[in-house]
């Protein structure tokens, strides 16, 4: 059986603006925000289109779904602290993750439009990371990695060289991952009209285990959801939320093969470029970099050498991007794929990014309109003030031109629902560039993907009335004497053509448990 090069997963909040909210800022009633998260919550899992009529059924009769919290796509889908907070499923191939996370908006928009009937109002959703008054939603991306690889990245009192590539990557990587955003926030007097990335403002330590108020470039959590012995999953909160499809393409997959570059690194030399800084200096470095639209600013960096000689230069943020692509792109031609699609795909996503970059390197922003989400919004943005007269020049003095703009590109873009979102506009019209089509979007929906996933909603579809609970490395069964405890311990584990024969016959839950125990011995 093949076993994936990666596995990894994002975890989208998303910002509700009820139509009665006249001051269109975030609900100052928390306890009618949580009323109108927790219905669209509990609405998704009443509709057959997403959970199946049996799954409604057993569920509602058992516990609240809500309790539940997970979907039949074997996604997680909870109320967080006032923000409808969607977490994809284990996903294998970057194009699968970009399927489910246009699936997951889908499920946000049927939800939503469930809860509206029961609220007896409308709710506006959005899928973007700030509302311009210093609130910030994560998009949080998750990767399964060695454990020897998560201990080096997020431990010690002392940074190490891996962490710096790591976070100098992370940086960098937003000039093609950004979401774009109108003006600066949280920074004093600082004043710009526009800048790449929604989240680096936020940004405001190298390193820390925190999410809220310490929001670090490196994030030390430690919550596996596996065999610790042998897996960990490395968590990273500073992405930004896209709406468009090759951003997310890249982010997952560019990401995906930097960590497999430096899980091989004891075999494998890199060159690579960090950032010639102080690991404090890291926040200002990324902010500075969101703010550069032009891409301008040149950065002291060090050519990191896996064997060598270090090598000081100066470089600007495309550059030390473009040093990245040319090293991953090597290592896809090096690294042996268990499958020739996976290798396909990865290979693509480097082309796709050196194609990407060298629009921007060259200036040719307008060529990547409907590719990348910034660009996008800059474009619309740039014609905005110019059918009304204005430059950026005075949009960066202009406090009340910068909201029109905010309300006009970040709110209309970054909407879920259709009806008047410039982004489904766009994308009606052929202008947005796609990764994966209607059919698979479609099937993401309802179906898990292969993997980790399957197995889990397999085991509840099978054992759904004695269903009593779960979590993203077990399901708990109720049998006639005892509850059992069916374990998933690795990410990269596989409903297989025998699984699905044995679950077919229904075995006693002891029978289910040696089994998926000894099949697991027998691949090690």
């Amino acid at each position: 059986m093949s076993r994936p090069m990666a596995v990894f997963g994002l975890e989208t909040e998303h910002s509700i603006y009820p139509r009665w909210d006249l001051m269109g800022g975030p609900l100052k009633n928390t306890g009618e925000t949580h009323r109108v998260v927790d219905s669209i919550v509990e609405s998704a899992f009443q509709l057959p289109e997403i959970m199946g009529p049996q799954h409604i059924v057993t569920f509602g009769r058992q516990m609240s779904a809500h309790r539940l919290q997970w979907l039949h796509n074997g996604s997680r889908f909870y109320n967080d602290i006032g923000a409808p907070e969607l977490s994809l499923p284990e996903c294998w191939r970057p194009d699968t993750l970009v399927a489910y996370d246009q699936a997951g908006i889908r499920i946000m928009r049927m939800a939503v439009a469930r809860a509206e009937q029961e609220l007896g109002y409308e709710v506006d959703i959005y899928r973007k990371n700030t509302d311009g008054h210093g609130h910030t939603y994560g998009c949080h991306e998750n990767y399964c990695v060695a454990a020897r690889l998560h201990d080096e990245l997020t431990k010690g009192p002392v940074p190490k060289t891996t962490q710096h590539v790591l976070a100098t990557f992370l940086i960098v990587r937003s000039l093609l991952t950004g979401a774009g955003k109108v003006g600066i926030e949280d920074h004093g007097d600082m004043r710009a009209a526009f800048q790449l990335t929604q989240r680096m403002d936020f940004v405001n330590t190298f390193m820390s285990g925190d999410t809220t108020i310490a929001r670090p470039l490196i994030n030390t959590r430690d919550e596996g959801h596996a065999d610790k012995t042998q897996f960990n999953r490395l968590h990273y909160i500073i992405g930004d939320a896209n709406m468009c499809q090759v951003p997310t393409y890249l982010k997952v997959g560019l990401t995906a093969l930097l960590l497999s570059l430096l899980e091989e690194a004891g075999r494998a030399t890199y060159v690579l470029p960090t950032f010639y800084l102080g690991a404090s200096e890291y926040p200002k470095i990324a902010q500075r970099v969101s703010w550069d639209v032009s891409m301008e600013h040149r950065f002291p960096v060090i050519m990191t050498r896996r064997q060598g000689q270090d090598r000081k230069d100066e470089m600007s943020a495309a550059e030390i991007l473009h040093q990245f692509l040319i090293r991953l792109e090597l290592y896809v031609r090096e690294r042996s794929f268990d499958t020739a699609e996976e290798r396909v795909v990865y290979a693509d996503v480097v082309a796709r990014a050196h194609e990407a970059l060298e629009h921007l390197r060259s200036g040719r922003v307008r060529k990547l309109y409907g590719t990348l989400d910034w660009p996008t919004k800059y474009i619309l943005l740039d014609e905005y003030l110019k059918r009304r007269g204005r430059t950026w020049d005075e949009a960066a003095r202009d406090d009340g031109l910068r909201r029109r703009m905010r309300s006009y590109v970040d709110l209309a873009y970054g909407s879920i629902k259709e009806e008047g979102g410039t982004y489904w506009n766009l994308l009606r019209t052929g202008v947005i560039r796609t990764i994966v089509g209607e059919d698979a979007i479609a099937r993401a929906v309802m179906e898990p993907p292969e993997g980790r996933a399957a197995l889990r909603t397999a085991l509840v579809d099978t054992y759904l009335d004695a269903v009593r609970g779960m979590d993203w490395n077990k399901v708990m069964l109720s049998g006639p004497n005892r509850t059992w405890t069916i374990k998933l311990p690795d990410p990269k584990e596989s409903l297989t053509p025998e699984h699905r024969r044995f679950l077919a016959t229904h075995p006693t839950l002891r029978d289910l448990n040696l089994r998926l125990r000894g099949a697991r011995r027998k691949e090690e």
